[in-house]
């Protein structure tokens, strides 16, 4: 029996996409992002770890996806982060620790990149959908995103391309929402 499934069978879903390499046809990928945004399914990428302009990535230069680079505890740059006017917003990615496959002895691994850092910012766009069962509407998850960003934290990106200065934020501790409110521009 074949399944179906209907145009919206995903909304409210995230596509967290972290990559190795771009070095494949992008051309079917670009559409892909397309309907899923506007199905209100978000593309969140990775930046990379070259250390290098994130622009030469196609995925992570479209408009439709949100492009996460990766700083540490202190908000500074992670030495392999890629950066750029193409970064949307910068989130944890130093040190974090993650489970571990089997083949290692111990439970648990440290790790550094810009993939942890993408899984965060998914995390908070999980928690606005999640919230306010925003199932199809990408236009105010994009909002409660940047209304509850940080900004004018980041320290180490190099000047040209200019970064975003802008770090992921759940919005817990905004002094500018209601104390009812989980994050800003959370219905009350």
């Amino acid at each position: 029996m074949k399944r179906t499934y209907s145009h919206d069978h995903f909304a409210g879903s995230i596509i967290n996409w972290s990559y190795g390499s771009y070095n494949f046809g992008l051309l079917g990928l670009e559409v892909m992002i397309q309907k899923a945004k506007a199905h209100g399914i978000l593309t969140v990428v990775a930046a990379g770890n070259d250390n290098t302009d994130a622009a030469a990535d196609p995925i992570c230069r479209s408009r439709d996806t949100i492009c996460v680079g990766s700083v540490d505890e202190a908000y500074r740059k992670t030495p392999g982060s890629n950066y750029g006017e193409v970064v949307t917003v910068s989130a944890p990615g130093h040190d974090i620790v993650c489970a571990a496959p089997l083949i290692y002895s111990n439970r648990f691994v440290v790790e550094t990149g810009t993939s942890f850092a993408a899984a965060y910012v998914s995390g908070t766009i999980a928690q606005f959908i999640g919230y306010e069962k925003l199932r199809s509407d990408a236009g105010t998850i994009l909002r409660r995103m940047r209304d509850n960003w940080n900004v004018g934290l980041l320290q180490g990106f190099p000047l040209h391309p200019a970064t975003p200065n802008t770090f992921n934020s759940n919005g817990f501790f905004k002094p500018n929402k209601s104390a009812d409110q989980p994050y800003v521009g959370a219905p009350v």
